[in-house]
């Protein structure tokens, strides 16, 4: 019994691996279809936000062939009506109970995007914000994961010379966490050490977090689903004090 128990176990966990992989791949996918879509351009060289999804990409252990057929297939089948479709990347700001929501989008029609955007905030009670009153409140990063194998002391030393804005020590890796506006330079840098990171994460934070209630906590989760199921908006921020898995 114990090994039929061993057995179920190890499957178990297997599934849920392969779960949580598919979510991240399906992400990085829709990441790989919107730096496209955005530029109408699959040359990474003359398509930054696309060379960027493709480096996250490989961080995750995405086969580069995969990334390639990925992208060309998307392409062909979409360059007709791309083409005459001028996309723009937007970002909108509400406000609700006092949490500030930072909303990334992709559009063609600004007015469509942020009726929706202004409906769906005043459904809940909130509104739209003016950017320079809330834009102070997320900040830019990006981390280098480290995986450590009896290697703790050169990957300090990485950390040493490139001053990350803070660092985490895991049970088996150490991430070091800088300000997104020093990616492109602390990538050259990167690539001269021995050790190379397994991954590479972008991320937007809040500066402070707010407590929040059970209460206010459902009303911030509906929104969210409310917002996330139109497809001009791509993701949503906030700087309540939970955490949700988009």
């Amino acid at each position: 019994m114990s090994g039929h128990s061993k057995w179920v176990n190890t499957r178990y966990r297997k599934a849920l691996q392969d779960r949580k992989k598919d979510k991240i791949f399906s992400k990085i996918i829709k990441e790989l279809h919107t730096a496209i879509k955005l530029n109408n351009n699959i040359n990474p060289q003359y398509n930054n936000r696309l060379k960027l999804v493709i480096s996250k990409a490989l961080s995750y252990n995405m086969n580069r062939i995969m990334i390639n057929k990925i992208i060309s297939k998307y392409f062909k089948e979409n360059i007709k009506t791309t083409q005459n479709i001028h996309m723009k990347n937007l970002i909108y700001y509400g406000y609700m109970n006092n949490i500030t929501f930072m909303i990334n989008c992709l559009t063609d029609n600004c007015n469509r995007t942020v009726s929706f955007i202004r409906h769906t905030l005043y459904k809940y009670g909130g509104t739209l914000q003016n950017y320079n009153i809330v834009n102070h409140i997320f900040k830019y990063l990006v981390s280098f994961i480290y995986q450590i194998n009896h290697n703790i002391d050169l990957i300090m030393d990485i950390a040493e010379k490139l001053v990350p804005e803070d660092f985490i020590i895991n049970h088996d890796t150490i991430e070091m966490i800088f300000l997104k506006n020093k990616y492109k330079n602390i990538l050259l840098q990167s690539k001269t050490f021995n050790i190379k990171p397994i991954k590479i994460i972008f991320n937007i934070v809040p500066y402070i977090k707010k407590q929040v209630n059970q209460c206010v906590k459902k009303q911030i989760l509906f929104l969210i689903k409310d917002l996330l199921s139109n497809h001009d908006i791509q993701k949503v921020y906030h700087n309540a004090d939970f955490i949700i898995d988009q």
